[in-house]
Parts: structure tokens; C-alpha cells; sequence
């Protein structure tokens, strides 16, 4: 890290054009500047995750859709005994 480093935020602050809270900005654009004087691309694994569905939660969307169906009503009722359980009940932390 440069010592100038604290004053890239101003310059990436521009260049968003809007609020950022990601602190990876600053040591990505710092090794992106290094690169750059020697290559002209460079691949990252940023979004892999996300392109090759690396998560679990995207088969679990699809799985809860079902429960999309169930009226608004239903819903109340069933979170309102669901809040009477006991925090440590299987499947609370998931619907609670």
C-alpha cells in the first residue's frame, strides 16, 4: 500500500459517481493499476460465484417458492405459533 492510498477514496468516489461501502475497492484498484502497466487483461473470480450458482440459497429459492402460494392470513397464523417455539427449534432460523 501506497501512503496516498487514503486519497484514492475521493477518486474512486468519482468514478462510482455514487455512495460506495465496499473496501475492496481500494486494494482492487490498486492492484488493477499495477497490472495494468503489464498486461492488458486480468481475470478475477469477482461474480463466479454467482455465474456457476456457488450458493446454496439459489436451490433453496426455488424449493420455498411453494410456500408463495400460501394466503396472507395463513401466513400471520403460522408466524404467530412459530414465534411461541422455543429460538433453537429446527427450522425457526430458515421461516422465523
Amino acid at each position: 500500500m501506497r501512503p496516498d492510498s487514503v486519497d484514492l477514496v475521493s477518486r474512486l468516489a468519482h468514478h462510482f459517481d455514487e455512495p460506495f461501502a465496499d473496501t475492496a475497492a481500494i486494494p482492487t484498484f490498486l492492484v488493477s493499476e499495477f497490472a495494468a502497466q503489464h498486461v492488458k487483461v486480468v481475470l478475477t473470480g469477482d461474480g463466479g460465484d454467482e455465474l456457476f450458482a456457488g450458493y446454496d440459497s439459489f436451490f433453496d429459492i426455488q424449493r420455498l417458492s411453494a410456500f408463495d402460494h400460501i394466503p396472507q392470513v395463513v401466513r400471520r397464523v403460522l408466524s404467530s405459533v412459530a414465534d411461541l417455539l422455543p429460538y433453537s427449534t429446527y427450522g425457526k432460523i430458515v421461516f422465523g
